[in-house]
């Protein structure tokens, strides 16, 4: 095992050709090594060396050549830093080491005496000897920076100088901390800082603090270019100085969203700049959902969770894991979420925001989110369709919206005097460059950006001089500036770049590499040249890029000629049709591809796919309100075991509260024994809260009691106390109670008063009696309750109450799983009747499928009112049964008999296949296994699965029931399917698609009612029902057997 895990490192974290440490690694580890310089309080230096001519070596003697020189430069430097720090291969020609110990003066003389070392080793090459030379550049910690990506680009920037000196030579970042580099656009032009936003900029500093208001929900718009992102940016700064934490999401176009995609990406981004923070809260998930959270940050094989392929059970798992992740960020403090062009965020990532938005007694959430919009008008539009699915941001959230302003002239002198030193533009340069700009800032940093690399700014001394700028210098558009730029371009880099603009928004070196036949490492190296010149950005992810901004991936895209965009396409496509079987996101590219080439109509069809792709992982409101609530109390509640002194602590507790109860429902409140046994009941829930867990979790079974999701240890059981707290909790549709540090007397006093109402009074009204109550640290347990043996808080469907017809007064309890489906069936029927009256239907069978609906919607009203169907039955219709039972029951015997002879035929199939060894059985013979309710005769039937897939499996039922001929193994194969249940009941679920063939569909919802607690299902009839309207008298028959 070892020996695999330290393949897999090598494989992670350290380059092919050079053996040492790679990109990847420097981004995981040197941040915890500086953490731990930083607590030391020791000096260290970075260095950045970038090899001098290397494209000389290969041009001149070939690539074989240039890979030695890579090989040859890394083991002198490896030998010249061992004993000092780290080194690593950061792209291409350029290497990082970091080194421990070294002040900027060492710094500069053991980069001086590096340069002798290689000027006196040069490499041999067949006969001839070739000296590797490279420049160098410092930054030191702490002085310059205490950030490794801080420390890094002052490196970079001193590198760019010394290069500009001379090769051979070695440039230390000055103590006054300025380089004037305009080779590094990047660092330059990369973060500007914000002009001409005062009431914006003043309204975020107050918004962006601890006194922030929570109920605000802040939107910034303007048109392309105007500066949202930046706006953003500044922020996050605000952000990262006055708030614990912050999340940046940021929103892509339709081809390459993914589910939660976005809220994943932020995480990644935080946990890579704050690796206390990653390791804080990963390190507090479960087993299983640290699994799941390592998953998606490694995506090492394809897509995280692919809606078309992944049950429901999976959106759920993630969902309360990303809940769990924010409730231990919010430990942390107040924090940030802020939205770079909302109306692209996917839909599950929406509704997760909206799930944070609601208010707790922790830390608060300040919101801030970018519109790409022109106009308040378009601006509107688009909120409205984004936060359709958020109940609570709608409902409760103020929002502010904030339009940005245009530059004017002043505006873009203060921009360029801030970049340059002070410096200013000629006026008729300033006045060209607002003419042409229109008061856009994406337009002026682009317009400098051209100016730069053309040479019109230069450095003069340690001074910038833009004097020489005319106004015929400033390009008339930013098509024409981008134009030129990408002119610029080394022809590697455009062409790595011409790809990437194919692929979407997130440039990958992994699949450019397959799709080019470049290897990876001359990727990266294309495409960090493209990053120096502002075109791209890195990411968290060191083979993951995207662009600078979306018209720079346009402009590229436009600068293709057709036949290089037919090429590319085709190319591309090509990929992806490969790719689409293991990556959902694969398919929104695929649309793309194919609305190029005009093929709108399996453009169409792929984009449907994609929407209803995201849709399947949407949650139901009602089902995220409780995975809310239950993850909100799994995390409160504290994770370690009790001792047998803790559970009899507690066994006292519902002791007292039993008889606390007791009295008070004897007694008037102010009776002695009354006060008594609440003093005693109280201290003793006191005392527990506030000295072994803050929160306790009471639960009841019939037989056991749960404390914080542990039984109790069998010499404590008490079957009594248990059976007579479950039985009276259970009345007031209670699965047990919950109680936080910080209660007080009179809360508790009023939660147990409650039960000296009627249980119809009080069942449906636990919200608003602690409400209105004042009870803040009790919750009744009406919608939760824990599993034995388990950590996990589970949700529960609370029992419904209905009267019992000629028993006045009686009330009897109807399952559990009834109460959820009158719950549930309720809305859907309501859904299928509106869908109905849209449809055009048939007269005749409008009219009858919508009675039957409505009259199904009548009878559920009336059980979840408390009113007993039987009340409606008239005497009539019972003299008529009173006649017909005799068939009735002719009819059942005749049943009973056909169904016996059918177990004895699968008892005679079972006994057959006995001792057939499994990978010989077939799936009939499977089936009857399954069915048998035999454990050994269901242990062989797994066996032989083992051979395949769970999607294989599943498509056998698929094959089975809904497109076999055979009507009696179709029956059998449900059964065996329903006993069968996990991943292969989820996957054939799945599979169930509105496209099918009409009649697949009609086989579905004849057996379809076995399957209506799946939370899948319900969204999916209706989604049927819409479009296949001939099946509305099948939809009805579901709905009645379910």
């Amino acid at each position: 095992m070892a020996k695999k895990d330290d393949k897999i490192f090598r494989l992670i974290y350290t380059d092919e050709l050079t053996k040492l440490y790679n990109r990847r690694y420097m981004r995981d580890f040197l941040p915890k090594i500086i953490e731990e310089a930083s607590r030391v309080g020791r000096k260290a230096s970075l260095f950045v060396f970038d090899i001098d001519d290397l494209k000389r070596i290969n041009d001149q003697y070939g690539h074989l050549a240039g890979d030695k020189a890579l090989v040859h430069f890394s083991r002198l430097l490896y030998n010249a830093t061992k004993n000092l720090g780290l080194v690593f291969r950061y792209a291409g020609d350029e290497f990082v080491a970091f080194l421990l110990g070294l002040d900027r003066e060492d710094a500069k003389r053991f980069g001086e005496k590096f340069l002798r070392i290689i000027a006196n080793s040069p490499m041999k090459f067949g006969t001839q000897a070739i000296v590797v030379m490279c420049s160098i550049g410092v930054s030191v910690f702490p002085d310059d920076g205490r950030d490794v990506w801080v420390l890094f680009e002052h490196a970079d920037e001193a590198l760019f100088r010394a290069k500009r000196r001379g090769k051979g030579t070695i440039e230390v970042f000055p103590m006054k901390g300025k380089l004037l580099t305009p080779e590094k656009l990047n660092i330059m032009l990369a973060n500007p800082p914000v002009i001409a936003q005062h009431e914006i900029v003043e309204f975020l500093e107050r918004q962006i603090s601890p006194q922030g208001d929570r109920n605000v929900f802040t939107v910034i718009f303007g048109g392309e270019g105007t500066g949202k992102t930046r706006v953003l940016r500044y922020a996050q700064e605000l952000a990262e100085k006055k708030l614990a934490f912050n999340l940046f999401l940021i929103g892509k176009s339709i081809w390459n969203n993914e589910p939660y995609g976005a809220i994943f990406q932020a995480l990644d981004h935080l946990f890579w700049r704050r690796p206390d923070i990653k390791e804080m809260v990963l390190g507090r998930l479960e087993k299983d959902e640290l699994e799941l959270a390592n998953a998606r940050f490694s995506m090492e094989n394809g897509d995280f969770i692919d809606p078309l392929k992944s049950s429901q059970t999976v959106s759920i798992k993630v969902f309360e894991m990303l809940t769990k992740m924010m409730i231990h960020l919010k430990s942390l403090g107040d924090g940030a979420i802020l939205i770079d062009n909302i109306e692209l965020i996917d839909e599950p990532t929406m509704q997760f925001l909206d799930t944070a938005f609601v208010h707790d007694e922790s830390s608060k959430l300040i919101y801030v989110a970018t519109v790409n919009a022109p106009d308040i008008t378009l601006c509107d539009e688009m909120l409205i369709q984004k936060l359709r699915l958020t109940t609570n941001i709608a409902a409760n959230a103020q929002i502010k919206k904030l339009e940005l302003e245009r530059f004017s002239v002043n505006d873009v002198q203060k921009l360029v005097g801030s970049i340059f030193d002070g410096e200013k533009l000629p006026p008729e340069a300033a006045e060209a460059m607002l003419r042409s700009s229109n008061g856009v800032p994406l337009y002026i940093i682009e317009s400098l950006s051209y100016l730069l690399q053309s040479g019109k700014i230069t450095v003069v001394g340690d001074r910038w001089d833009l004097s020489g700028i005319r106004a015929d210098d400033i390009p008339v558009s930013l098509e024409d500036i981008l134009i030129r730029r990408i002119g610029c371009m080394e022809p590697e880099t455009l062409n790595v770049l011409k790809v990437a603009t194919i692929l979407g928004d997130i440039i990958d070196v992994n699949e450019i590499s397959a799709i080019t036949g470049l290897n990876n490492q001359l990727v990266v190296d294309a495409l960090h040249t493209a990053e120096r010149s502002l075109f791209v950005e890195s990411t968290s992810n060191p083979e993951k890029f995207v662009f600078s901004h979306r018209v720079n991936k346009a402009a590229l895209y436009q600068a293709l000629d057709e036949q290089e965009k037919i090429e590319l396409h085709k190319k591309v496509a090509e990929y992806d049709e490969k790719l689409s079987s293991k990556r959902f996101i694969a398919i929104g590219r695929l649309a793309f591809h194919r609305q190029f080439f005009g093929q709108y109509r399996e453009a169409v069809d792929l984009i449907e796919r994609l929407e209803m792709g995201m849709q399947s992982v949407i949650i139901p409101d009602r089902v995220r309100q409780l995975l809310q609530k239950r993850t909100f109390l799994d995390a409160l509640a504290e994770k370690r075991e009790l001792t047998n002194e803790d559970f009899e602590k507690v066994l006292t507790i519902c002791r007292n509260m039993r008889a606390a109860i007791q009295n008070i429902r004897l007694y008037p409140i102010d009776n002695e024994n009354v006060q008594k046994s609440l003093d005693k009941l109280f201290s003793g829930i006191k005392e527990f809260v506030d000295n072994i867990v803050s929160v306790v979790i009471i639960s009841f079974s019939d037989e056991s009691i749960l404390i914080n999701g542990q039984p109790l240890p069998p010499s404590l059981a008490d079957k009594e106390l248990a059976k007579d707290l479950g039985g009276l909790f259970a009345g007031y549709g209670l699965r047990g109670v919950i109680f936080t540090h910080g209660i007080n007397r009179d809360e508790l006093v009023s939660f147990l008063t409650s039960f000296t109402k009627k249980p119809d009074e009080v069942i449906d009204h636990w919200e608003e009696i602690c409400a209105q109550a004042g009870i803040e640290h009790i919750h009744p347990d009406r919608i939760i309750f824990v599993a034995v043996g388990e950590q996990q808080v589970m949700p529960m469907v609370r029992p419904v109450f209905a009267t019992v017809a000629g028993e006045a007064g009686k009330v009897a309890e109807l399952p559990p799983e009834h109460g959820k489906l009158i719950e549930d069936l309720t809305g859907v029927a309501r859904e299928l009747l509106e869908t109905l009256r849209s449809k055009e239907l048939d007269e005749d069978m409008k009219e009858e499928v919508e009675g039957k609906l409505a009259d199904i919607i009548g009878r559920f009203e009336a059980l979840r009112e408390g009113v007993s169907s039987k009340e409606e039955v008239k005497e009539e219709e019972v003299e008529k049964k009173e006649e017909e039972k005799p068939k009735v029951e002719e009819a059942l015997e005749t049943a009973m008999a056909a169904e016996e002879e059918k177990v004895e035929e699968v008892e005679e199939i079972v006994e057959e296949v006995k001792e057939k060894p499994p990978k010989f059985l077939r799936f009939n013979e499977v089936v009857s296994l399954l069915v048998s309710g035999e454990k050994e005769a269901r242990e062989r039937a797994k066996e032989w699965m083992k051979q395949f897939t769970s999607k294989e499996v599943a498509q056998m039922f698929v094959d089975a029931i809904l497109f076999g001929d055979d009507d009696e193994l179709r029956k059998a194969a449900t059964k065996a399917l329903i006993e069968l249940g996990g991943e292969v009941k989820d996957i054939f679920l799945a599979r169930i698609s509105p496209g099918f063939p009409q009649e697949q569909l009609r086989r579905f919802f004849e057996i379809g009612h076995y399957f209506a607690e799946e939370p899948l299902l319900l969204p999916r009839i209706t989604e049927i029902i819409y479009k296949n309207k001939e099946l509305a008298p099948y939809i009805y028959e579901f709905i009645v057997r379910a």
